[in-house]
């Protein structure tokens, strides 16, 4: 029996949810989990150690490694 033609079996890239509740939890959405981060954060940051370059609130500029400029 011939298959019909194949359909994108992507899901539609929805926006994400409002961030959490929990006020120790990182605000990044991360994609291809399609949840928040679940690392604490500190009292006054909204995301974590690990994604704190994505905060633009702050208003501070991050300073680049000059070792490894991807971290």
């Amino acid at each position: 029996m011939p298959k019909g033609p194949k359909t994108n079996r992507l899901k539609k890239e929805e926006p994400p949810p409002p961030p959490p509740d929990n006020p120790r939890q990182c605000h990044f959405w991360v994609k291809h989990k399609r949840r928040y981060c679940h690392l604490p954060t500190k009292i006054d940051n909204d995301f974590c150690g690990e994604h704190a370059i994505y905060d633009t609130k702050r208003g501070e500029e991050r300073i680049v490694c000059p070792y490894d400029p991807s971290q």
